[in-house]
C-alpha cells in the first residue's frame, strides 16, 4: 500500500487535533481484518516480507488502541515487523504537516517518509 499526501498551497488552514476519548475495547471491522489478514497469508506465502505500519494521527481516534493491539497480533503471528508511528514525536504537536486531521499534506508525507526510511533502514539490511 501507499500513500498520496493531499496538496494544498493554503498556509491559513487552521488544522486542530481533536481530543477523543481512548477506549481498549472498540472492534475493528472484522471484514476488515480478515482482508487484511489474508493479504498477510498471501504474501507470506510468495515469500514477500511485509512490514506493518501505523502512520501519524494528528488525533487519536477512538479504536487507536484496538488497532494498535490488532496490528501487534497479526504481526507476532505472521513473524513480521510492525512499527507504530502513529504517536511519532513533530507530528502531533505541529499542524503545518497536515492537509486535515487525518491526511498529511506534501510536506509531512516527505518528513515522514524520511523518518520511516531511518527507521526500517537497519532492517532491511537483514534481508
Amino acid at each position: 500500500m501507499g500513500f498520496s499526501p493531499h496538496h494544498s498551497s493554503d498556509k491559513s488552514r487552521n488544522i486542530k487535533a481533536d481530543v477523543l476519548e481512548i477506549k481498549d475495547n472498540i472492534s475493528l471491522n472484522p471484514s476488515r481484518v480478515e482482508t487484511l489478514e489474508a493479504t498477510l497469508v498471501r504474501a507470506k506465502d510468495k515469500g514477500i516480507k511485509v512490514v506493518l505500519c501505523l502512520s501519524p494521527y494528528l488525533s487519536r481516534c477512538p479504536s487507536a488502541f484496538s488497532t494498535i493491539k490488532e496490528l501487534q497480533r497479526l504481526s507476532e503471528k505472521y513473524s513480521m515487523l510492525f512499527v507504530d508511528m502513529s504517536q511519532l514525536e513533530g507530528f502531533v504537536e505541529n499542524p503545518q504537516y497536515w492537509y486535515d486531521s487525518g491526511h498529511l499534506n506534501a510536506e509531512g508525507a516527505d518528513i515522514f517518509t524520511r523518518k520511516l526510511t531511518e527507521c526500517l533502514y537497519p532492517w532491511l539490511n537483514t534481508y
